[in-house]
């Protein structure tokens, strides 16, 4: 734990000493120390040259640990404390203030009341030597002013606890009236309207990261219901390929790819098909989906996820491809061959070569 906080206050500092060329950086990793931090109170401390996070010592080679010592050093801190339940714009703001540079804060004192003024309660220790010169900080300008982020150095954290990277309560004005907005378009099956709103939700998801992709995702379940997807499917064919629906689908990846395949299952009209296959054929992530259908025992659907698998190019494909050249149905031999001879791979061309050898 030690090392985690360490690692995410290295990245703030980071961020902040970058944040024009990289706003968003500084932004997750302050959001990610809320949830690191919990309720306990923190003390960095530098002890005869030694980082310590609440009287454990950080090795120099932790992720993070320069940045933070070198932050410390350079404003003339021997301790920093700071009380439970910081928010992600107090993170913010501190990793703004260890991130300047002497001129700012003339003297370990000036540092303090800043600190104590964005964090009530805060604790500081000065050391004995105050602020010391510059050499420091043009070394740390050398490590965080590049071009490569400093995320990158903290590979070994803990991902439960660097995967949320933005507060539920920082999305609820934007995610709230979507999702009420969504429950009203499943209770009137209004379901264009629902497409939107799912499309709206994946635009916010796109702006942020993965842990505010998870939190939407999840809060997209829990308001629409699979069978709301499923009935999504079964409109498609009407709706059209580039409808709202169609978009939707496509941004659900494997389980708008899964809610396709089942009314494939379901054998429909050739038209209908068509149209299904395409959005299919569209949707990332949908290939390990088609694989196992591969082995379906109906044929049908076997024949369609050999269709669809040669449209996408999928390479992994390939073996079970090949196998289905000997499968007893001639439309799903057939499918396997043709979806073999455009994937084209070197693989490809030899499991064709053999069965026709």
């Amino acid at each position: 734990m030690p090392a985690t906080l360490t690692a995410l206050l290295g990245v703030a500092i980071h961020g902040a000493r970058r944040a024009e060329a990289d706003p968003l950086e500084l932004q997750r990793a302050a959001a990610m120390l809320v949830t690191a931090s919990g309720a306990r109170r923190l003390t960095w401390s530098l002890r005869s040259g030694t980082l310590t996070l609440n009287d454990l010592p950080l090795p120099t080679d932790s992720p993070g640990a320069s940045l933070v010592q070198e932050a410390m050093t350079i404003h003339g801190a021997a301790h920093i404390e700071l009380p439970a339940g910081l928010t992600a714009a107090q993170w913010r703001d501190l990793a703004d203030l260890l991130a300047s540079g002497p001129g700012l804060y003339p003297t370990p004192n000036h540092l303090h009341a800043a600190i104590v003024g964005i964090i009530p309660g805060a604790g500081f220790l000065p050391t004995e030597e105050g602020v010391i010169d510059d050499e420091p900080v043009a070394e740390a300008g050398r490590q965080g002013g590049g071009g490569s982020s400093f995320i990158e150095g903290i590979d070994a954290v803990d991902p439960a606890l660097v995967s949320t990277a933005t507060e539920r309560a920082d999305l609820s004005d934007l995610l709230d009236p979507l999702l009420d907005e969504g429950s009203l378009a499943v209770a009137s099956r209004d379901y264009p309207r629902l497409a939107k709103i799912l499309l709206a939700l994946h635009e916010i998801a796109d702006r942020g990261d993965d842990a505010t992709a998870a939190i939407i995702n999840s809060e997209r379940r829990r308001v629409v219901p699979t069978g709301a997807i499923e009935t999504m499917v079964g409109l498609l064919p009407r709706a059209g390929g580039g409808s709202p629906i169609a978009l939707a689908l496509m941004r659900l990846g494997r389980e708008g790819a899964s809610a396709i395949v089942d009314v494939l299952a379901t054998d429909p009209p050739r038209a209908d098909r068509r149209i299904l296959l395409e959005v299919l054929a569209e949707i990332e992530g949908a290939a390990e989906v088609l694989v196992r259908t591969l082995s379906s025992p109906r044929a049908a659907l076997a024949r369609d996820a050999a269709e669809v698998l040669g449209r996408m190019g999928f390479e992994g494909a390939v073996p079970s491809l090949a196998a289905l050249l000997k499968h007893g149905d001639e439309d799903v031999r057939s499918a396997a061959w043709h979806a073999l001879e455009t994937i084209g791979t070197p693989e490809a061309i030899r499991a064709l070569r053999n069965r026709s050898g």
